[in-house]
């Protein structure tokens, strides 16, 4: 018997035992392949799985971030009346809109008035364009300035000077934000609206086109009565406070 015959037959790929040994080096190949897929995907980051629940998979910085809302003013602005900081009017359109509310609002300024502690707590507060020189932040998506009543003494004693500052402080506010979106709210009272009122408020409208702002105006019809002051019968309570949410609210929604 020859060498071949005494060793028996080779095992045929045929048999059991050569079915066995192909399953086993088909899955040694098949491991190898999920392996070398794994080393692969670490090393390109760019192979990125399906976001959970079917969201797109963006990052955060392609969603962008909320718009940055500056608010200039006086008491009305800064919230003073309001019960909680939540319910003055900046507040209130900043989260309707979607803004992040900066707030800048010093009690007892203006176009021309400054204040000191009875007004704004402060020892100095300066006036609107003093404010946009120092405080306004040159990033600011919009801007947003309001008020003028403290003024309304200023304007009785020399209306030219007013109207002259009232044109230097927007144009000043158009020159530090170029591409910002700014939007002017006119002077209100709760008391008689008289023609230091109606003038003020028209000068204020006529600065505010000339740098292409919009504007909302709280006179006609009168946005504020006694009926919506706080205790002090000076500033909006939380309702006249919401109402001039809304009144800006609706001024500004085809701008």
């Amino acid at each position: 018997m020859d060498m071949q015959s005494r060793r028996g037959p080779r095992p045929s790929s045929e048999g059991p035992r050569g079915r066995k040994w192909l399953i086993a080096l088909s899955g040694l190949v098949v491991v190898g392949l999920v392996v070398w897929g794994v080393a692969v995907a670490i090393r390109n980051p760019l192979t990125t799985q399906p976001a959970a629940s079917g969201a797109p998979a963006t990052s955060s910085s392609a969603q962008g971030e909320r718009p940055e809302a500056v608010f200039l003013g006086d008491s009305y602005t800064q919230g003073v009346g309001a019960t909680t900081k939540d319910l003055r009017w900046t507040t209130l359109l900043a989260a309707q809109e979607g803004w992040t509310e900066v707030n800048l609002g010093r009690g007892g300024t203006g176009y021309v008035s400054t204040s000191g502690v009875s007004g704004c707590g402060l020892e100095y507060c300066p006036s609107y364009p003093e404010m946009i020189a120092e405080e306004l932040p040159a990033d600011a998506d919009i801007a947003v300035i309001a008020g003028g009543q403290n003024d309304f003494n200023a304007w009785k004693e020399d209306s030219a000077k007013v109207t002259a500052a009232i044109d230097s402080t927007l144009t000043a506010l158009r020159a530090k934000l170029p591409d910002a979106e700014i939007i002017v709210v006119g002077p209100s009272t709760p008391w008689e609206i008289g023609p230091t009122v109606t003038g003020m408020s028209a000068a204020v409208q006529a600065a505010a086109a000339s740098i292409d702002a919009t504007f909302v105006q709280l006179i006609d019809p009168p946005v504020l009565s006694a009926d919506l002051l706080a205790a002090d019968g000076a500033h909006p309570n939380d309702e006249g406070h919401a109402a001039i949410a809304q009144r800006v609210a609706a001024g500004i929604t085809n701008r």
